[in-house]
């Protein structure tokens, strides 16, 4: 018994049990083949990932949660859009990292916190690096250094320092690290619920001292034109490094925002947006 074959436009018979015999050369040139077209659709995905990347195209989307007022890192303008040092550098770093980021805003930082508790927010660009934050996020490297200082009214003389406010109350503001730091102080405070209100109490005679971080008490004072009004006493309670901070459950994410850290912090870019 016979099998008919075809090979080449001919047509032949071979016998039961035996194969016919092509050129090595035919089958060499067909695997080859094969492979080529193999590794083609392979690469395929690759090269438009690549391609995307290169553009500058977003591949993650990213919520990010902020307060309302905390100048110069965070406000809003006119239209309700969010401004800021920390809005300026965390845009450069999506774009190095390839993130698409939707931006909420909140009324303070205790809901900024929460919104990362209730999995509504990925990040928060700018927040410093406590011991007790770090049980409610992972940090990024830090970008940024500012000191928690003590303020007092301009006219104000018998204070010169931390050694002297005992038995002064201080005005700080929720969920700043400065209430846990006079606390453990042993300092008599008043706690508001945002900084404008800490610090017109200040200016109010409410309180004889404010504890808060020092660029934005100078900002709010210049900007309300109330700069001779205050200053700066003894050496600064603590100075806090500002990093991203993540969710815990995106390690991914926060891998992708250390690397552009690291790849912007110290450019001329990174220089420009930090001397504004």
């Amino acid at each position: 018994m016979n099998i008919t074959w075809f090979h080449r436009g001919k047509i032949g018979k071979y016998p039961v049990g035996k194969r016919p015999v092509f050129p090595m050369k035919i089958s060499i040139v067909f695997v080859a083949l094969v492979f080529l077209i193999l590794v083609v659709l392979w690469q395929i995905p690759l090269v438009k990932v690549k391609a995307q990347d290169d553009a500058g195209e977003k591949v993650l989307n990213v919520t990010a949660a902020i307060p309302r007022e905390f100048p110069p890192y965070h406000s809003v303008d006119e239209n309700g859009n969010p401004i800021g040092f920390a809005i300026d550098v965390f845009d450069h770093l999506a774009s190095r990292a390839g993130l698409d980021v939707t931006y909420i805003i909140y009324h303070g930082w205790p809901e900024v916190q929460q919104a990362i508790r209730d999995g509504k927010a990925d990040v928060i660009p700018n927040f410093g690096v406590t011991d007790e934050r770090k049980e409610l996020v992972s940090f990024t490297s830090s970008y940024e250094v500012f000191p928690v200082s003590l303020f007092v009214r301009e006219s104000s003389y018998d204070i010169a320092g931390l050694e002297d406010i005992a038995n002064r109350e201080t005005a700080v503001v929720v969920s700043n690290v400065a209430v846990g730091l006079l606390e453990s102080a042993g300092v008599p405070i008043i706690v508001y619920d945002d900084v404008a209100s800490a610090f017109f109490a200040l200016l109010a005679g409410e309180v004889d001292t404010l504890a808060y971080p020092e660029p934005i008490i100078l900002k709010m004072a210049l900007e309300a034109d109330l700069a001779s009004r205050i200053k700066v006493v003894g050496n600064p309670l603590i100075e806090i490094r500002r990093s991203i901070a993540v969710a815990k459950d995106k390690p991914d994410l926060l891998q992708l925002l250390d690397e552009a850290i690291s790849e912007f912090v110290g450019t001329d870019q990174y220089q420009e947006i930090y001397s504004k």
